[in-house]
């Protein structure tokens, strides 16, 4: 998880996690968020909302509804690729890297898998 990291990336990636959340959905202004283990070793946030969010993803097109979960998903995937490009360790890129595949595999089996897919293809 994402204690695996210096305590400033850990701060970071939750810092663009939710800015990865508030580009992709003009509507999101804020929540508490849930930070979530999976058994496979990977995690993501999402948001508490209990509505459906709309995704637009500029650099593919896509636009869409989706749970807050499968957006925290999303985002969260997003934002561990942003940290990736902002980080010089190789053991700390390594981290992340395994945490994003871990997560795309999580997203694979999760029930809006084709949304979240389509919105970060």
């Amino acid at each position: 998880m994402l204690t695996q990291l210096r305590e400033d990336l850990i701060i970071r990636s939750e810092s663009l996690i939710c800015i990865w959340m508030l580009r992709l959905c003009k509507h999101y202004s804020g929540a508490l968020w849930h930070y979530y283990r999976l058994s496979n070793g990977g995690f993501y946030m999402a948001p508490d909302l209990d509505e459906l969010l709309e995704i637009q993803v500029d650099g593919n097109g896509f636009n869409g509804k989706m749970s807050a979960d499968a957006a925290g998903i999303v985002a969260t995937l997003f934002g561990l690729n942003h940290l990736v490009t902002e980080v010089a360790e190789r053991d700390a890129v390594e981290v992340l890297i395994k945490r994003h595949e871990l997560l795309y595999e999580f997203a694979i089996g999760y029930p809006e898998a084709t949304a979240i897919f389509d919105a970060i293809d």
